[in-house]
């Protein structure tokens, strides 16, 4: 399923027994962010004594928090424009105070590489994108195999560049027992215990509609999934897609349950819970499949060779047009990328995928 990269043999040249600390900036989407994971797992495995930390946006920050191998979480500044040129300033020089050896820059962007070089980090490795090869002091370019891979491999490869002869393993969520404990409270107060069939649904994106399926056909499909199994059904999403979920909702009588905007790791628990879980291409796809729930992954604007859940058991469901993947926020022709994805074809493959998850967990029992 996965575009492997090989051509990478040799790695890049540090003084390693000198490494003691080591500072990963990180990226900005939550998807994204799970997609990296197993490289953080690398550059651990490369550096195993050194204090490892993550520079990364407050609202990720949950992803890290009882990761085994994260020593440190510093937050980056939650601020836009001029003030944030000013918060990088005194980021930098915190950071600089605290005396890394490396830092690994994960983004491809301009502005991901400026903190560690005000910073005055030694060495500091990323991809040689944006006119940022200035700012680095070992690039890595952006050869054809690792713009048409996964960007778990895409990623990856940094980790290799810097040493780690393992192959990724999947992402994993670290949770405690008070996110297990919040979730089984948070459905036992809906009236859902473990023995109902529980499917969870993401119907928006923080991204834009570009990647959204249509909102009156998440609803048609929701009614012929709660007459045709009987399935408890939990809409999910970010604070910004509240009014979409209230939309769907309100047009099923109550016979849904909602959970918005909640924290990430809670979020995982509740997904965990779920037989299925169905969606666009969105950070929550990414935490469901973290945590070993099957998904069902609706494409448009996107690239599913890029940013597919990772795992095995996982459907996609695109159409072969001639403008996707466009990656654009909103789209500005006839978004018949989505359009030409029906409700029978989405309720044919969940109700495949439900056959085969229920047989699944019946033969482990």
């Amino acid at each position: 399923m996965y575009v492997l990269i090989k051509q990478l043999k040799m790695k890049v040249d540090l003084p390693y027994k000198n490494i003691r600390r080591v500072l990963i900036r990180e990226v900005n989407w939550i998807g994204d962010t799970i997609i990296t994971l197993p490289t953080v797992k690398g550059i651990h495995e490369v550096f195993p004594k050194a204090h490892l930390a993550v520079l990364v946006h407050p609202h990720l920050s949950p992803l890290f928090e009882r990761c085994v191998f994260v020593d440190e979480i510093i937050p980056y500044p939650k601020v836009l424009g001029f003030d944030l040129i000013l918060k990088e300033r005194v980021l930098a020089k915190e950071i600089s105070q605290k005396q890394f050896d490396l830092a690994v820059i994960l983004p491809r962007s301009f502005r991901s590489a400026v903190v560690p070089y005000l910073a005055r980090i030694p060495f500091r490795i990323g991809y040689s994108t944006c006119k940022r090869g200035m700012l680095l002091t070992h690039r890595l370019d952006e050869r054809e195999e690792v713009l048409v891979c996964h960007q778990v491999e895409y990623y990856y490869h940094i980790a290799r560049s810097l040493g780690t002869t393992h192959t990724w393993e999947l992402p994993t969520l670290f949770m405690g027992r008070e996110e297990h404990e919040w979730a089984h409270a948070f459905l036992k107060n809906v009236g859902i215990n473990e023995n109902y069939l529980l499917i969870g649904i993401n119907p928006g994106s923080t991204y834009g509609t570009a990647k959204c399926w249509f909102s009156e056909r998440y609803l048609e499909l929701i009614r012929r999934l709660i007459r045709h199994t009987h399935a408890k059904i939990i809409l999910v999403g970010g604070k910004d897609n509240r009014s979409l979920i209230n939309y769907i909702a309100s047009n099923l009588n109550g016979q849904i349950i909602k959970a918005v905007g909640k924290d990430i790791l809670q979020l995982a628990a509740l997904l965990k819970r779920c037989h299925l879980f169905i969606s666009n291409d969105t950070g929550p796809m990414h935490i469901a499949a973290a945590v070993g729930t099957p998904v069902v992954a609706l494409f448009g604007s996107t690239n599913p060779v890029s940013t597919s859940p990772l795992g095995k058991g996982h459907r996609i469901i695109r159409k072969e047009v001639s403008c996707s993947p466009c990656l654009k926020r909103e789209c500005p022709e006839d978004h018949r990328c989505m359009e030409l994805i029906t409700v029978d074809e989405v309720e044919r493959v969940v109700m495949e995928q439900l056959n085969s998850t229920i047989i699944e967990k019946e033969e482990n029992q």
